[in-house]
Formats: C-alpha cells, structure tokens, sequence
C-alpha cells in the first residue's frame, strides 16, 4: 500500500477498488514489500508443454 491507502496492481499498475489478491514475497529482512493484484491479473502459470519422456535426443 501507498501512503494515500491506495493498493495499485503489480501486473497493469492502474488502481484497485474492492477485492485484490496478495504476493507476499519471501524476504527475511522484510525489504520487499507485497504486491497485490487485480483478480484477473497477475502472474501467469507457464503453458503446460508435453515433452517426449526420453528427450528430444534418444534412441528411437
């Protein structure tokens, strides 16, 4: 949060009004502060990509 109480999203940085999902980052000294998102933003699972179970490189 801002000093002026306004949460902005991490993702598209516009302000957010009502509910808003939260990252708390992992710092032991606290210097990170959380960073909230937008429902719908944030950041995004990596696309799932089957791969071949041997490697692109096996015998065949």
């Amino acid at each position: 949060m801002t000093a002026a109480g306004v949460r902005y999203c991490g993702f598209c940085d516009r302000p957010i009004e009502g509910e808003a999902r939260a990252f708390v980052p992992e710092s032991a000294s606290g210097a990170k502060p959380t960073v909230y998102y937008h429902p719908l933003c944030g950041p995004r699972q990596a696309p799932y990509v089957r791969r071949h179970q041997d490697g692109p490189y096996s015998r065949r």
